[in-house]
């Protein structure tokens, strides 16, 4: 046997272990991929589920005050969105945290709704609303939609658009907790009815 014959048998096992170790990081990488995907999905499935929690417990207590309120939803005596939020201490207890959303790296927690300030909240409010008011008008959202929307603007003026990428969900929508109770994640902010006038609603954003 020559030794170029020899030296084939040689090299090509190795050559041959080379290209499978090859097609099998590929695939392995792929699959890694693929779970980030999975997980990174389901994650954002998980946050948004948590967001409406937050929201609907923020509903039920909005619900418990007007109903000791003749019907109306807080009206602090400030334009901010944290004098708002403070008039349901007594329905909230220590459960500030919910005003936070989860997604919201900017925002503080906490667990003082007495003295919450607008550092410590996610989502905007809508005021001069009641238990009244039709079932699909928002009372409060997730802040970011439109352009750089800030306090004092009508509610009419945030129909139609959408979340903003730098938003709690990165653009892709944002949760809204209705005048009856209900949430749903929106990609778009809802519009009004015929016959309804928005205009005169105004929100205080965080």
């Amino acid at each position: 046997m020559s030794d170029n014959q020899s030296n084939m048998r040689k090299t090509t096992p190795t050559r041959v272990m080379k290209l499978v170790l090859i097609v099998t990081g590929l695939i392995l990488a792929a699959i890694v991929v693929q779970i980030i995907v999975i997980f990174s999905g389901n994650e954002e499935r998980m946050l948004r589920v948590q967001c409406a929690n937050n929201l609907r417990q923020i509903g039920a207590a909005l619900r418990q005050y007007a109903a000791d309120h003749d019907g109306h939803f807080p009206e602090g005596r400030q334009n901010t969105v944290s004098s708002q939020f403070r008039l349901l201490s007594n329905y909230l207890g220590n459960s500030a945290q919910i005003f936070c959303c989860p997604r919201d790296l900017t925002k503080v927690a906490t667990n003082q709704l007495a003295s919450i300030t607008d550092a410590n909240i996610s989502y905007c409010y809508v005021r001069g609303l009641n238990r009244g008011t039709p079932a699909n008008i928002p009372l409060c959202f997730d802040w970011g939609v439109g352009g750089e929307a800030g306090d004092g603007k009508p509610l009419s003026s945030f129909a139609g658009q959408s979340w903003k990428k730098e938003s709690r969900h990165k653009g892709a929508g944002g949760t809204v907790l209705y005048c009856d109770g209900h949430t749903r994640f929106e990609s778009i902010f809802p519009k009004p009815e015929s016959g309804q006038n928005w205009s005169t609603n105004i929100v205080e954003v965080p």
